[in-house]
């Protein structure tokens, strides 16, 4: 499959959701729980897979992947935000926020090279 091939497989989220997920994003940063957190500059692609994997992606549904500063965002299935997530990102210009299907796990891919994995508050 090629990044083309995933048109037919994503939905593009309206104003609302990409707003709504803007929103949960902040929410998780001032009030929830780092569950983890990886320096991933100097890792090779099939790294930050299998930690993106391990992570959540592997069983998680549909994600939503949303580009804070674009203020646009996709829904996925997991596992290929997984294999796809040099495609979807770029580091040292992206910030990118995966909320993992309907759960309240998230990753946050920013632009300086660091994934965290967050829960939200409750």
């Amino acid at each position: 499959m090629t990044v083309e091939a995933l048109r037919p497989v994503a939905r593009v989220l309206d104003d609302p959701e990409v707003a709504l997920g803007v929103r949960q994003f902040r929410d998780v940063h001032d009030r929830g729980t780092l569950l983890g957190e990886a320096d991933i500059e100097n890792w090779e692609a099939d790294r930050v897979r299998e930690l993106l994997l391990d992570w959540g992606l592997r069983e998680a549904g549909r994600c939503a992947v949303i580009w804070l500063a674009e203020v646009a965002g996709v829904e996925l299935p997991g596992d290929l935000v997984a294999r796809y997530y040099d495609d979807l990102w770029f580091p040292s210009s992206d910030d990118v926020w995966i909320r993992l299907g309907q759960s309240d796990i998230s990753i946050d891919l920013s632009h300086e090279e660091v994934a965290q994995r967050w829960q939200a508050g409750i």
